[in-house]
């Protein structure tokens, strides 16, 4: 018996074992096959809505509660010639009689932003607002109808810092919506679902935000990121980054100071990171001084290094520099004990 005639019969004697391994082999490559084509058939369809969600827009700098330059996007445009805007960014909701939407994106918007977006129809102008079909099935809203919205005021101390007051504003304009459009559907966000959206125009809204001529979201059309981000570094200002520069009187250092409570953490490890030199500093709030019977309603409280301004070095930790004013407030002396109250 030959090798040929010894594999041919060993195959013939065990073909129902060969004939179930041969069928499992088969419905796992093409249990495989379907799963990569069925994957690359999904990552294809999101592809194509997050495409189509951005229209003409290639890169966006996302400033989230800080609000930049509206300049900026001019400057970058210019060094970058692609077409760039600014635009403004917040989460509310909207009312329409007894029906609410939340987690609404509002997104203030120039003629230029909405050239990118590539949306049909005109930009939202003054108090008349673009909302998507998402919005208006969720609604019941149509194009001439009046809805409410509710914005958070935008704030450089957030929402969860422990200081006094109620909170960010809230405020509640009343709009009416010009158009319905089904494919604004503009989001940076992940999420299941089509997302809430409402267009309204950039100027009427920082006017009443108060913000005028700042943004927190700036949309650029160009395709090479190397060079918008070059343009994005050479045109950034002190005043981009809600920074301030102040010389401090009599000791020769400046001071770097932020809008909001704390610096960002990018600028504190750029700060650390150069030749400046420099130390940290904070300042918080007070409530209340008292010193035996006497009280100072509200002050601001300094931390700064030992050995730092009029910081002695050996300060301890449970001493303090008061000024003169507040020396005369509570007719303190050295040595003296004064309790403190804050939030």
């Amino acid at each position: 018996m030959t090798i040929l005639r010894l594999i041919f019969r060993g195959l013939l004697y065990h073909r129902r074992m060969h004939a179930t391994v041969g069928a499992g082999v088969a419905v796992a490559v093409a249990a495989i096959v379907g799963a990569l084509v069925l994957g690359d058939c999904v990552r294809g369809t999101l592809r194509r809505t997050l495409l189509d969600r951005l229209g003409g827009v290639q890169a966006v700098v996302e400033a989230g509660p800080r609000f930049f330059r509206a300049d900026l996007a001019d400057e970058v445009a210019a060094s970058t010639g692609a077409p760039a805007a600014a635009a403004i960014e917040l989460t509310g909701a909207a009312v329409n009689g007894l029906v609410r939407a939340n987690r609404v994106r509002v997104y203030g918007v120039d003629e230029r932003a909405w050239q990118l977006l590539d949306y049909p129809g005109s930009p939202p102008q003054a108090d008349a607002v673009v909302i998507n079909q998402a919005l208006a099935n969720k609604l019941g809203a149509r194009a001439g109808q009046e809805i409410q919205l509710l914005l958070p005021h935008p704030s450089a101390v957030g929402g969860e810092t422990p200081l006094p007051g109620q909170g960010p504003e809230t405020l509640r304009p009343r709009v009416t919506v010009a158009a319905v459009a089904p494919g604004a559907d503009f989001s940076l966000r992940a999420q299941q679902g089509r997302p809430l959206t409402v267009f309204v125009s950039r100027v009427w809204l920082t006017e009443r935000l108060d913000l005028a001529r700042r943004a927190n979201l700036l949309l650029t059309a160009s395709t090479n990121a190397r060079a918008a981000d070059r343009a994005l570094r050479a045109s950034l200002q002190g005043a981009d980054l809600q920074l301030t520069l102040r010389p401090v009187p009599g000791t020769g250092d400046v001071e770097v100071r932020s809008d909001a409570v704390f610096l960002p953490p990018p600028v504190e490890q750029a700060l650390d990171a150069g030749d400046l030199k420099g130390h940290g500093a904070m300042a918080y709030f007070l409530n209340r001084l008292v010193a035996g019977d006497r009280t100072s309603p509200y002050a601001v409280a300094a931390g700064l290094p030992p050995g730092t301004g009029p910081v002695p070095a050996d300060l301890k930790d449970d001493e303090f520099v008061p000024n003169a004013w507040l020396v005369e407030d509570l007719a303190l002396t050295v040595g003296q004990a004064v309790s403190f109250e804050y939030f």
